[in-house]
C-alpha cells in the first residue's frame, strides 16, 4: 500500500497534467481554434547506432545506420530481444537451431526470474548453476526496459508538444500508469532566468546543494508558489525509480555548460533512472549523447499527418482545405517543408489570405525556402495589427513598410540581443533599455505584444517589468536573422555584423538563425550582401582557432540548401564550386556517417546524387553504404531529383534487381 504522501503527490500531478488538454495557440486569435491533445499525431523512430569503443558509454541499441519506428508507449521497451537472446544461446548450443527457437519463445514471454532460470537449467544440462545464473542475468539485461532516452528533433518539429502530450496522457491514466507514480515536466529554458531561485533559498541544503536545487527547480516548473504541491512533498518522494523526468529543450540551455552550477544540476538529473530529454540534434555533443541509453528521433509528419492537420484546421471551411492540399500535392518542395509541424501550422494560418495564396502560387516551388514562409507570416501579422490598431496612421500598408516599421525594428534588435546574451529569454532589463532608446520612444510594450510575435512570461505586474519570449524560438531566430541582414546591408555596420557571424558560425545555438539568414540573402538581389555573408561563413576569422571541420561542413550544407535559384545552388555565391567540392569530398569519404546530415540539411549536390546512383547499381556495394544510399533516396522523393515519386520508386526497384 502506498504511503498517503505518495498518493497525494501522484493524484495532484495527474489532476494538473490531465487539465492541460489543449496545446497553447501559436498566435493569440479568437478565430484560431486551440488544438486538442486528443487529436495529436506524431511519428517516432529509434535511432540504432553502433558503439563498440571501450571508452564510450555503450548505447543499448547497437546496429549502425538503422532506424525502427516506435510507438510512444514502447519508447522504453527493449527491442529485438528474440534476436539478441538467440545470439546468446547460439554460443551455448551450436548447430541446434530448432531447440534454440523453442527456448527463445519460452524465455521471451517469461517475466519471472526463477522460471527463466528453470527453463535454462532444463535445456542446458551440461552447464553449472553459476553458468546458468550468468546466462539468465544476461537475458534479463537484454529484456530490461531502457531508462534514459534522448529525444531528438529539428527546429519546430514538435518536441515541446510531445513532452506536453506525454504528461497529459500519463495524467489521464492512459500512458505508463503502472510504470511511474510521478511524472515531472521540466522546461529547461527556465534556467535562463536566474530569478527562478527567488523564494527558494530557504530550501537550499548546503550539504546536498544540487539535489535541493533540482527539487526547487522541479517545483518552479510546476507553477512555483501557485502549485498545489509543496517543495517538501517533492523532497519527500522516496522511490525515485517510479519517477519520470521529462526535460524539454536542452538545446536552449546547452551554452550554459561552461557554468559549474549548470553542469552539476544536469549531472544530478542524470542520476535518476528514468529521463526523457529533448534537444535539437546539433546541440548535443557526443559526451552528453553517450549518457543516454537510447536515441529517438521525432521525424515530423508524413503526408497523412499533414493531411490530418489541414483537415482539422479547415473543418469549417473545407474548400480552403481542399485548395491547400491540392497546392501542396503539386508543390513538393513546400510540402517537404510541411513535414515540420510548425510550418504546416504557419501555412494554414496565412492560407485564408488571398494575396498570400496568390504569392505562393507564383513562387517557384524549387526555390521556396523557410525564410519566405516566415516572412509571409510576419507580414500577415503586421497587416492585421496595423489595420486593427493603427488604421489612422497607415492606410493600405505595403509589405516593405511593415518590415521597416519601428515595431519590427524593435523586435529585430531584442531578438538578436536576447539570442546572444541569454540564448532565448528577453529580459525586462533589455526591454526597458530598448524602449528608452531614442529610436523607439514612441513605442510601448503593450502595443508591441499585440503584433503577435512577443509575449510576457507572466501576468499581474506591469508588463514592462516582466520577462518576455517570442511565440516560438524559430520566430526569434528568423527575426534575429532579419536584424543581421539589415546590419550586413548597412555600410556602417556590415563589418561588425560579419565579424559576429564569423565568431559564432560554428556554435549550434546560431545554426537556425544562419539558415534563415542564408534564405533571406538568397531572396535578395544585392550582390554585395551575398558576398559579405558568404565570406563571413566561409573565411578564416582572425583570433579564432577552429578545431575540426565537421561543424563547418554541416553548417555549409544547411546554408546551401536554403540558397537555390531555379532548383540549382545560387551561382552568385563566391567560390561556390570550391565550397561544394569541400563538402562533397568530406561527405563522400564515408557516406554512411553523413546520411542523416544530408537528410536533415536538405543538401544534395550532383556528386552525391551520382554517387548514390552508382552505389545502388553496383552488386557489391557495402551493405552499410547501400542502406545509407536508400535512406538518401527517400529524401529525394520530394525533391524531384529523379522525377515524380512513381519514377523514383520504379527506378529504385530496377536498380535493386539482381
Amino acid at each position: 500500500m502506498k504511503p498517503s504522501t505518495s498518493k497525494s503527490v501522484t493524484d495532484k500531478l495527474k489532476i494538473l497534467y490531465s487539465s492541460h488538454n489543449t496545446l497553447p495557440k501559436l498566435i493569440e486569435d479568437e478565430k484560431i481554434k486551440a488544438q486538442s491533445l486528443e487529436e495529436y499525431y506524431v511519428k517516432l523512430q529509434i535511432l540504432l547506432s553502433e558503439d563498440d569503443e571501450a571508452g564510450k558509454a555503450a548505447l543499448r541499441d547497437k546496429v549502425v545506420g538503422e532506424k525502427k519506428s516506435v510507438e510512444i508507449e514502447n519508447i522504453f521497451k527493449a527491442i529485438d530481444t528474440k534476436e539478441k537472446i538467440r545470439g546468446l544461446l547460439k554460443k551455448e548450443l551450436p548447430n541446434k537451431e530448432y531447440q534454440i527457437d523453442n527456448i527463445v519463445e519460452l524465455l521471451n514471454e517469461e517475466k519471472n526470474e526463477k522460471k527463466k532460470f528453470d527453463i535454462l537449467r532444463r535445456n542446458l544440462p551440461n552447464k553449472s548453476e553459476s553458468e546458468i545464473k550468468n546466462i539468465a542475468e544476461s537475458i534479463s539485461r537484454i529484456q530490461a526496459d531502457i531508462g534514459k532516452v534522448l529525444l531528438l528533433g529539428s527546429a519546430g518539429i514538435g518536441k515541446t508538444t510531445l513532452m506536453h502530450y506525454l504528461s497529459y496522457k500519463w495524467g489521464k491514466g492512459e500512458l505508463w500508469n503502472d510504470k511511474f507514480d510521478y511524472v515531472f515536466r521540466v522546461k529547461l529554458k527556465e534556467l535562463l532566468n536566474e530569478s527562478w531561485k527567488d523564494g527558494y533559498s530557504g530550501y537550499f541544503d548546503i550539504n546536498n546543494l544540487s539535489q535541493s536545487k533540482l527539487n526547487c527547480f522541479i517545483h518552479y516548473c510546476l507553477g512555483g508558489s501557485e502549485s498545489t504541491l509543496s517543495v517538501k512533498k517533492i523532497m519527500d518522494i522516496q522511490n525515485k525509480d517510479k519517477m519520470l523526468l521529462l526535460l524539454d529543450g536542452y538545446d536552449e540551455v546547452a551554452h550554459l555548460n561552461i557554468r559549474d552550477e549548470f553542469k552539476k544540476l544536469i549531472d544530478k538529473i542524470l542520476e535518476y533512472k528514468n529521463v526523457i530529454m529533448t534537444s535539437r540534434p546539433n546541440a548535443v555533443i557526443e559526451e552528453m549523447s553517450n549518457r543516454f541509453e537510447r536515441k529517438v528521433e521525432n521525424t515530423g509528419w508524413d503526408s497523412e499527418g499533414i493531411e490530418q492537420y489541414v483537415n482539422k484546421n479547415f473543418e469549417y471551411d473545407k474548400e480552403l482545405g481542399v485548395q491547400l492540399k491540392s497546392f501542396l500535392d503539386t508543390h513538393s518542395q513546400i510540402k517537404e517543408i510541411c513535414e515540420v509541424p510548425i510550418n504546416t501550422a504557419l501555412i494554414c494560418l496565412v492560407w485564408s489570405d488571398k494575396d498570400i495564396r496568390d504569392k505562393f502560387q507564383k513562387n517557384s516551388d524549387e526555390d521556396f525556402n523557410i525564410s519566405q514562409l516566415y516572412q509571409e507570416v510576419v507580414i500577415w501579422l503586421g497587416k492585421k495589427y496595423f489595420q486593427k490598431f493603427e488604421n489612422e496612421r497607415i492606410v493600405n500598408i505595403t509589405d516593405g513598410q511593415i518590415l521597416s516599421t519601428p515595431e519590427l525594428q524593435f523586435l529585430q534588435e531584442i531578438a538578436f540581443e536576447a539570442l546572444v546574451n541569454t540564448g532565448k529569454l528577453v529580459t525586462h532589463q533589455l526591454i526597458k533599455a530598448k524602449l528608452d532608446d531614442k529610436n523607439f520612444k514612441t513605442l510601448n510594450i503593450e502595443k508591441i505584444n499585440k503584433l503577435g510575435l512577443l509575449k510576457a512570461e507572466e501576468t499581474g505586474e506591469s508588463i514592462r517589468n516582466l520577462n518576455h519570449q517570442f511565440i516560438h524560438l524559430t520566430f526569434q531566430e528568423y527575426i534575429a536573422a532579419c536584424y543581421l541582414k539589415n546590419q550586413l546591408a548597412d555600410n556602417i555596420t556590415k563589418y561588425k555584423a560579419a565579424n559576429c557571424i564569423g565568431k559564432h558560425r560554428n556554435d549550434p545555438k546560431y545554426l537556425m538563425t544562419l539558415k534563415f539568414l542564408a534564405g533571406i540573402v538568397n531572396n535578395d538581389n544585392n550582390q554585395e550582401l551575398i558576398e559579405i555573408f558568404w565570406e563571413a561563413v566561409t573565411c578564416n576569422v582572425d583570433g579564432i582557432l577552429e578545431l575540426g571541420i565537421e561543424r563547418k561542413i554541416i553548417l555549409l550544407m544547411h546554408l546551401l540548401a536554403q540558397s537555390k535559384i531555379n532548383g540549382k545552388f545560387d551561382n552568385r555565391i563566391p567560390n561556390l564550386t570550391q565550397i561544394q567540392n569541400l563538402i562533397d569530398d568530406i561527405v563522400l569519404k564515408d557516406i554512411t556517417i553523413w546520411e542523416q546530415h544530408i537528410i536533415d540539411s536538405g543538401y544534395l549536390s550532383e556528386k552525391i546524387i551520382k554517387t548514390v546512383n552508382e552505389k545502388l547499381r553496383k552488386s557489391k556495394t557495402d551493405f552499410q553504404e547501400l542502406k545509407a544510399s536508400v535512406g538518401i533516396i527517400t529524401s529525394l522523393v520530394n525533391r524531384h531529383e529523379w522525377g515524380s515519386k512513381t519514377k523514383v520508386y520504379t527506378r529504385l526497384i530496377s536498380l535493386l534487381k539482381v
